[in-house]
């Protein structure tokens, strides 16, 4: 699947998008952006341990609403 296409399954269902392709998913946000597209939130993250990946998603997830995290970028 290209990244656009990963990006619309997650749209589809409804949910943000975790990755560690920083470069590719702040180009293709900052196309939705231009183009008035909504998304679900795209978590970026170097690639770390599953553990602390799992623990850095649980604080952010904790401290914001799907709401918030809508049409944005965040890093873990």
């Amino acid at each position: 699947m290209t990244d656009g296409q990963k990006l619309n399954y997650a749209i589809s269902q409804e949910r943000a998008l975790v990755t560690f392709n920083v470069a590719d998913y702040v180009k293709l946000n900052n196309e939705y952006t231009a183009s008035g597209k909504r998304h679900y939130g795209v978590i970026l993250s170097e690639q770390l341990p599953i553990g602390e990946i799992v623990r850095r998603l649980l604080r952010l997830l904790s401290k914001f609403t799907a709401g918030e995290l809508e049409n944005s970028l965040w890093w873990l």
